[in-house]
């Protein structure tokens, strides 16, 4: 998404750490940061249909899916996927935080419900 947004006249300047969230940036990050084996990586990607999605990601969301497919309204499904994957969530990104500010009804299920199942999929893995 930063690399879209990169095309936006001024974002440099006012959001200079956006080039750090480039694909390209990202890589190199990947490539000079290496895993420690002491530690393990888990993920939870997700992604959501548009008709589920909260109104304020619409246009992130329309973007990402043209250019990289399902996601989140903020990041693809594919990018959220490192480390080992606990499970992946039908919900979109505002939903996952539980900050969905009233405006998706559509999206029954709490985000603490989300959080209670990390918690017993850590819990299964012996953390």
């Amino acid at each position: 998404m930063a690399d879209l947004f990169l095309w936006i006249p001024g974002i440099r300047k006012a959001f200079p750490a956006i080039s750090n969230l480039t694909l390209k940036a990202t890589e190199e990050f990947n490539r000079e940061v290496l895993d420690d084996p002491r530690v393990r990586y888990l993920s939870i990607p997700a992604s959501s249909p548009f008709w589920s999605c909260c109104p304020l990601l619409w246009p992130t969301w329309l973007i990402l899916q043209i250019h990289s497919g399902a996601n989140d309204g903020q990041v693809s499904l594919e990018s959220a996927k490192w480390g080992e994957v606990l499970f992946e969530k039908r919900a979109d990104h505002v939903h996952l935080i539980g900050m969905r500010y009233g405006l998706n009804c559509l999206q029954r299920e709490s985000h603490l419900d989300i959080y209670g199942r990390i918690t017993e999929e850590l819990s299964k893995r012996g953390f």
